[in-house]
Parts: structure tokens; C-alpha cells; sequence
């Protein structure tokens, strides 16, 4: 049997990783294979923890500073709709989020809006919504006010899901920006994405009014075999950060500004509230740029519009020199193009009915049944019950095979 996948991750061990799972290459958790257990006597057990797994998880919910902590080794997905489920409807999502939550609101089939306007008081009284959920930071490290939002929203009598699935590492140095976890009820954390853990690697923290809750609905949402490496991952990096974090940040933000300073024009910098998400923004298309970076063997996480995304962590901070060295080997990029804008306001969303998939250019007009957008980073453009635009289409159509929503150029419309 030929082994195209392993092939491919052999030639490519030594790139240089910028991208999620944040390790960046550096095993700093075990790779024994003796560590891949399952429920024994000794190792407990995730969904009734009662021995080592329960110790564990009160040391980590108290270096988050939160009351209650499950492990998830199946993605921060997995934590997500396991909040939703344990949380009440009306729905209201408040700016963009990540298709995962849009899927948990199809899964539990609530009554759900989004609202991507700003009046957030005047979209919590018109809904009649119990649940607000929020995503901060944003994949550009941009955070929203969770203390004026968690404040409104607990006025009203919501309970407050934080999607921070980007933002683990705030919690262990005072460069970074607050942690969910100081305004949230039920907080995502999605360690893979900035710490020191294997892909999969979560967590779902909440106050200890929702334990109860989020401990019934975990036991639905998660799997049954969670991975024990991954778990001693989350363990692992979590001891590290929370004892060498201040450290390891003071030197990240030292390379951060080594890079400022010799970045070369036409490149700049987006300015966001977590100056580790590292967003370059230039005259030329961002897609383009990253290429050029690939060609040196070094990945971003993703490219968009003007933009090229790093995730700069304290395991890959030393190589911004070679990336600064790429980037001073001009070259006739192609020009970027206009970020696309579209009108903001609310959808109500739609579930459960009859669907069938068209082409795109023949859903002009018909109503969406699912969500679809560009991934990553995963937000979406179009939502179910939405109608869609022909501008919406021409985007979709345009993205090709980076969309999420669609299937080889055809997309779910209610019958």
C-alpha cells in the first residue's frame, strides 16, 4: 500500500510552523506510546472523574482562575456544542463565530439569531434571548469588550458563552489581554491553537452554577475515548504556562519587536489586542505573500485579502528573522484585492427543514440551509434561512475549494 500522507508529513519535518497545533514542532508533552491508555484503575475516568483525572482538572480550573474544567480531546468543537446544550434558547451569537457554533445551534434546534450590528441591548430585548454567545478573540486577535458585553447581557438574564478558543495562552502573562474566564459563565478554550498541545486538545471551563449542566451535557457531546496523550498534554502545558508564562511571553514580545522593527515597506502590521496573533498586512494579495513564504518552507496559518496570519508562540518566535528575510526578497506580487463588506444586521437563523444541493449560480435567490464562508478562518458569510445574494455567490464561487458549506461548487438551499 502506497502511503501518500505519511510521505507528504516526511518531506516537510523541518518547515517552520506558524500555524496551529502551536507546539510549532517542539515536544515538550510525552510521545511515548505507553502513555495511550484508556479508563483503568489507575488512570480514572473523563466523563466520572473521581481520582487523578479530577485532581488534575482542579489544577487547571484554578490556573484559569474558574470553578469547573473538562478535558477535550476532541476538539474545541466538541466543547462548543457542549455548551450550547447546556445552556437555555433563545440563541443570540453577537458578531462572527466559527461554523462549529452554528452546527451546535442546528443540533440542539433552539429558536437562534445572529446580530452583527452593535446595539446589543436593542438585539437582547427583540430576541427575548437566554443565551449569548460571543467569539474573543476574534482569529485576528482582535477581543471584543467582554466586560460591558458579560455586564448587558447578565441584565438581562443571559447566561454568557465565550467562544475563546484563541486565546488559552491569555491567562499566564500580564502582556496579554484579560482571560475570558473573568467575564464568561461557560468558557471555550482551544489549547492546540496557542499552547504546547496536540491537535484536539480543549477545554470548557464555566462558574460553578454551571457545572452541573455543562458535566451532563459534556457526557453527551464528548467521546467516550478520550486520548490520554492529549489529556497529559493539556496537564503538561498547562504546568509550564502557568509556572514559566511571564517568562516565555517577555521573550516572545522581544522577538515581536525585533520583527517590528526590521519589517520591511511596504509590509505593516494590523494592530490587534493579542500582539502574538501576527497579522502582515501589504499593498500586495495575501495569498501570494504566503506562497512565497511556502516556497522557504515557512507556513503561516492562513492567508486572506491583504493579509498573511502567523501565530507566533514562544516555541516559534526565534525564526521571525526568517520570515523578515523573505519578505526583504521583493518580488511583482499581484495586487491585493478589496476586502469584501456586506450590510450588517440580523438573521433569524433556520433548521430542520427539506434541502437539496444546486450550483451556486442556480441558489441565487433561495434560502440557505446551512451556513458557508471561507475557511479559516471559519466564519461564515452566508447563513441558513438567509437569502443568498448574487454578490454572496460571485464570493463563494471565487473562494473555490477554501469554502466550508459547500460541496464540489454546490450548496444546500431549502426546498
Amino acid at each position: 500500500m502506497r502511503t501518500p500522507l505519511r510521505d507528504a508529513l516526511q518531506a516537510h519535518l523541518d518547515h517552520l510552523s506558524f500555524h496551529t497545533p502551536a507546539h510549532s514542532g517542539v515536544c515538550v508533552f510525552s510521545d511515548d506510546p505507553r502513555f495511550d491508555v484508556t479508563e483503568l484503575d489507575f488512570s480514572d475516568n473523563l466523563h466520572a472523574p473521581t481520582g487523578v483525572l479530577a485532581e488534575s482538572m482542579a489544577e487547571t480550573a484554578a490556573a484559569f482562575g474558574v470553578d469547573f474544567v473538562r478535558y477535550v480531546t476532541a476538539g474545541a468543537t466538541a466543547a462548543i456544542h457542549t455548551a450550547i446544550l447546556a445552556a437555555d434558547g433563545p440563541y443570540l451569537v453577537f458578531g462572527s463565530a466559527h461554523k462549529s457554533v452554528f452546527n451546535g445551534l442546528r443540533l440542539k434546534g433552539a429558536e437562534s439569531y445572529v446580530y452583527t450590528a452593535r446595539d446589543l441591548p436593542a438585539a437582547l430585548e427583540k430576541t427575548r434571548a437566554k443565551t449569548l454567545i460571543v467569539t474573543s478573540p476574534d482569529y485576528y486577535g482582535n477581543c471584543l469588550p467582554l466586560k460591558n458585553i458579560a455586564r448587558t447581557a447578565h441584565a438581562f438574564g443571559c447566561t454568557v458563552i465565550v467562544d475563546a478558543s484563541h486565546g488559552s495562552h491569555f491567562a499566564f502573562s500580564q502582556k496579554l489581554p484579560v482571560s475570558a474566564s473573568e467575564y464568561g459563565d461557560i468558557v471555550i478554550y482551544s489549547l492546540h491553537k496557542t499552547m504546547p498541545v496536540p491537535t484536539g486538545g480543549a477545554l470548557i471551563a464555566c462558574r460553578a452554577a454551571y457545572a452541573e449542566t455543562v458535566s451532563a451535557a459534556f457526557e453527551i457531546c464528548h467521546t467516550t475515548s478520550p486520548s490520554y496523550p492529549i489529556m497529559t498534554a493539556i496537564e503538561g502545558a498547562v504546568d509550564l504556562f502557568r509556572r514559566e508564562g511571564e517568562a516565555l511571553y517577555e521573550r516572545v514580545f522581544d522577538a515581536l519587536d525585533g520583527f517590528e522593527r526590521d519589517l520591511p515597506k511596504p509590509f505593516s502590521i494590523v494592530r490587534a489586542e493579542d500582539r502574538t496573533r501576527l497579522v502582515l498586512t501589504s499593498p500586495y494579495l495575501g495569498t501570494a505573500v504566503a506562497d512565497a513564504l511556502q516556497r522557504h518552507e515557512i507556513y503561516p496559518e492562513c492567508a486572506d485579502g491583504s493579509r498573511v496570519t502567523l501565530i507566533v508562540t514562544p516555541f516559534n518566535a526565534r525564526h521571525l528573522g526568517r520570515v523578515t528575510e523573505v519578505l526583504r526578497q521583493q518580488r511583482a506580487y499581484p495586487p491585493a484585492e478589496p476586502e469584501p463588506h456586506f450590510s450588517r444586521g440580523m438573521v433569524q437563523l433556520s433548521f430542520g427543514r427539506e434541502f437539496e444541493a444546486v450550483p451556486l449560480s442556480d441558489a441565487i435567490g433561495r434560502i440557505a440551509y446551512r451556513e458557508a464562508g471561507l475557511y479559516p478562518p471559519g466564519t461564515p458569510v452566508v447563513y441558513s434561512g438567509e437569502v443568498l445574494s448574487e454578490e454572496k455567490a460571485e464570493l463563494l464561487k471565487k473562494w473555490g475549494n477554501r469554502t466550508f458549506g459547500l460541496d464540489c461548487g454546490r450548496i444546500l438551499v431549502v426546498k
